[in-house]
């Protein structure tokens, strides 16, 4: 008789079995050498589970060796496998078996090929063999049947026998007890009558009992009723009490809040007043030197001015003595009879030169000056008015050969001339400025060119400017001198990123994309000092750093609040053009926060709760409660 082997402990635990791993029924298992491949499924009667089929086909080619062609591959296979596994439960522990497990039982035996007893045999027919194996195996299984019968049948004539004795020994216990019975019934008779009159005692002690556990019923009642109503005056209570320390601490935060919102505007009012009173002693210190340097710029003009006056006072002199000499030269002899001339006037007019207004004379009117060509003294005299060699008495040095030429200081050739010749006889640079600066004194006194000049290639901070046929000026934001310069020089070179090599032409469209002071400020400026791009974007920044340095803080983004005038939306988009001007930039955590507190009532107590980090989220949440 075979013996079941089995592989489960009383103690072991009841858990499903690894059955398959990936999409095959078994499980593969890699060795030193190679791997291999079983089916726990086929050892589950072994566990003490119920035995099926188990999936077995293929399982015998999956066997290879490290260093077969191919290996890798089964091995990566292998490791696909192991990473998708099924489990199984093992079911009720019992020693049964399915009935396709049974047939497969016997179909696996009947494929047993036994070792041929005799090698002169021929080979046996299975068929025979196979009816003896049938028929074998019935009469075993009759016998083992009968000898369990017959073993049964031995259990149950003893298990009679002794059910016998048993009866016997319970009839002499049933007699005794009978007479004790009797005895008992006789007692419980007399006792019985004694107990009826108790009871008859302690029903009308019962029913005093009854009628006084109904009246403290009553007040118990009374009493629950009256707690009842207690619990639900303290539930009330407790409700009003609970509201009450709500409030209390949404005060209290409140308070804290309004505390910290104080010290900060303390704190900000400090800063600002430092900052105001920084700004003062700049604007001070600024007008202070600026009043120097008018001062200074006032003594240099007076200074200039007197010596524009000597100088004016010199070439008077120089004038007259010219004019007489010229008058002299001109004078007809005493024997001539000259032409009838008013003494007077000649005596109260005094002589200038010839282009030139007097001081006095110039607030009084505008005279259109004459054009009259040089003079030289070497000019033919009419007849008859031939000068004596007498008459030039009076101006010794002047020889009538060697004519002088006086020029015409309003000829622009002549200036130039005047000019060519102090530049060879020696004048150096300084001497032409001074030149320069007592010619547009001169300008200035005499009231020409008092708004500047009007030359266009003067007025032109760049000139030579070539703009490209096909250039079209974008369309720039006008600057006004409130916002980042460094923001507005980038967008200004992102729209002109196609002339960024061509510095004339981004100077010279800059003054397109400003407006107000700014280009009031672009107009004053020197176009010496401008040469490049360069120049002009740290001239720019330069000039209005100071807005640059007031950008909003998170202080300022605290004090904003929400106009009456606008709704939550276009106060949130405010809010936030002005928070992305803060740097260093915030977080989404902390803008959320900020603009939280700048809300008031019912925006703060419904959002002060949102869980929400998103800044759009939290505009969306306003917009409903608005």
């Amino acid at each position: 008789m075979s013996v079941e082997v089995t592989w489960r402990a009383p103690w072991m635990p009841h858990h499903p079995v690894l059955y398959k791993c990936g999409n095959e029924p078994w499980v593969p298992l890699m060795g030193p050498w190679g791997a291999i491949s079983y089916a726990p499924i086929m050892v589950r009667r072994q566990f003490g589970s119920e035995q099926f089929v188990p999936m077995t086909h293929r399982l015998n080619s999956l066997e290879f060796a490290y260093g077969e062609p191919g290996f890798l591959k089964r091995i990566e296979e292998i490791t696909q496998a192991w990473k998708k596994t099924s489990r199984v439960d093992q079911g009720r522990y019992t020693d049964e078996v399915t009935t396709g497990y049974q047939i497969r039982h016997d179909q696996r035996v009947k494929d047993v090929v036994y070792p041929k007893e005799d090698a002169l045999r021929g080979p046996v027919d299975p068929e025979p063999r196979d009816a003896l194996l049938e028929s074998e195996l019935a009469r075993k299984k009759s016998e083992a049947e009968n000898a369990s019968w017959k073993q049964r049948y031995e259990d149950l004539q003893k298990e009679c026998e002794k059910m016998k004795r048993e009866v016997s020994e319970q009839r002499k216990k049933v007699r005794k007890m009978e007479g004790k019975y009797e005895s008992l019934n006789d007692k419980f008779s007399a006792t019985t009558s004694e107990l009826q009159r108790e009871i008859q005692v302690r029903e009308n002690r019962g029913n005093e009992l009854q009628t006084h556990n109904d009246g403290l019923r009553r007040q118990v009642r009374f009493q629950q009723e009256s707690i009842q109503l207690l619990r639900q005056e303290y539930e009330e209570l407790e409700g009003v009490m609970t509201t009450y320390q709500q409030e209390y601490e949404r005060l209290k935060q409140q308070s804290t809040r309004i505390q910290e919102w104080g010290e900060s505007y303390r704190q900000a009012y400090t800063e600002k007043y430092n900052q105001m009173d920084y700004l003062v002693w700049q604007m001070r210190e600024r007008a202070r030197i600026m009043e120097e340097e008018q001062r200074e710029r006032m003594d240099r003009m007076e200074r200039a001015q007197e010596e524009m006056r000597e100088q004016l006072a010199k070439m008077m002199e120089l004038m007259m003595s010219l004019s007489k000499g010229k008058r002299a030269i001109e004078e007809p002899t005493p024997s001539e009879n000259p032409p009838a001339q008013d003494s007077g006037n000649q005596m109260d007019d005094p002589s200038y030169p010839p282009r030139f207004t007097p001081p006095h004379a110039q607030t009084s009117q505008r005279v259109h000056p004459q054009v009259i060509p040089p003079v030289y003294y070497n000019a033919p005299t009419p007849l008859g008015h031939q000068p004596t060699h007498g008459q030039f008495g009076p101006y010794p040095g002047i020889n009538p050969a060697e004519p002088i030429h006086v020029p015409y200081l309003d000829d622009p050739k002549e200036q130039e001339k005047l000019r060519k010749d102090s530049s060879q006889t020696g004048e150096n640079e300084k001497d032409q400025k001074k030149y320069d600066l007592l010619e547009e004194r001169l300008r200035a006194i005499e009231g020409v060119d008092r708004f500047g000049t009007m030359d266009a290639t003067e007025l032109c901070l760049v000139p030579d400017v070539l703009i490209p046929a096909k250039f079209k000026v974008p369309e720039f934001e006008k600057y006004d001198g409130t916002k980042c310069p460094m923001a507005h020089i980038t967008m200004y070179c992102r729209k002109m990123a196609a002339q960024s090599h061509d510095d004339k032409l981004l100077i010279h469209f800059f003054q397109d994309s400003l407006t107000g002071s700014a280009a009031r400020w672009y107009v004053q400026l020197d176009r010496n000092r401008i040469k490049t791009w360069k120049d002009l974007a740290r001239a720019f920044i330069a000039q209005y750093k100071h807005v640059a340095e007031l950008a909003p803080d998170r202080l300022s983004l605290q004090t904003m609040e929400k106009k009456q005038s606008e709704n939550f939306k276009e106060y949130a988009q405010r809010w936030r053009d002005t928070a992305a001007q803060v740097q260093p930039p915030l977080t989404d955590k902390e803008m959320t926060v900020l603009f939280i507190n700048t809300l008031r009532a019912p925006f703060y107590e419904r959002l002060i709760g949102n869980a929400t980090k998103n800044f759009a989220d939290l505009v969306l949440s306003g917009e409903i409660i608005e």
